[in-house]
């Protein structure tokens, strides 16, 4: 009798050096690679995983509000890693400078969709996101980064939290922004979820 492997997003198996990657091993690739681009994220929390939420959206969630943070995908990711690479990979900006109970920023927001739609080209997955509010913060930092991608990074030396940029912080930076962008990234994000 052949078993069926039950695979999953959680699943790994051995390989040749190693082992086949799990959405866990994932994601300290995808950690790292938003450090690279936006800076290094605040050690003060411990990034203990990612879990499956039954909700219509991800997260990052602070258990016990002791320092930990948990990456919280949703449920029809189980069997679809493109999809929990995209979800992960969103959240992994959260992660850099995570707030309890503070509103992101459009900039903040935006920016997390703008990497995950850029890591998953990366590696060939297509992805976008699928509403509206989403889709314009993206675009909206999409202009900014074309000014300097790293510009989030050098903002982030004075100003670590993302959602806490400015419009005086970003021109300071990068005096050719266009105000009215500057002005636009810096507005509460609107979820309507």
């Amino acid at each position: 009798m052949i078993m069926e492997r039950n695979t999953n997003i959680f699943s790994c198996e051995p390989i040749e050096g190693g082992f086949s990657y799990s959405i866990t091993s994932r994601l300290g690739n995808i950690l790292h690679y938003a450090e690279k681009l936006f800076g290094e994220r605040n050690k003060d929390y411990t990034l203990l995983g990612v879990e499956l939420i039954d909700r219509d959206y991800p997260q990052i969630w602070f258990p016990c509000n002791c320092g930990n943070i948990v990456i919280q995908i949703t449920i029809d990711c189980l069997n679809d890693m493109d999809e929990a690479i995209f979800q992960v990979a969103h959240e992994c900006v959260h992660c850099l400078c995570p707030t309890i109970g503070k509103h992101a920023t459009i900039l903040e927001e935006g920016l997390a969709t703008w990497f995950s739609v850029h890591y998953t080209r990366l590696h060939n997955i297509n992805k976008k996101p699928q509403t509206q509010n989403y889709q314009d913060a993206c675009c909206l930092v999409s202009q900014l980064l074309e000014y300097d991608l790293g510009l989030i990074k050098k903002a982030r030396k004075q100003s670590p939290n993302i959602s806490d940029i400015t419009i005086g912080l970003l021109m300071n930076i990068c005096p050719n922004i266009n105000p009215y962008l500057a002005n636009e990234l810096t507005k509460p994000f609107e979820y309507n979820r």
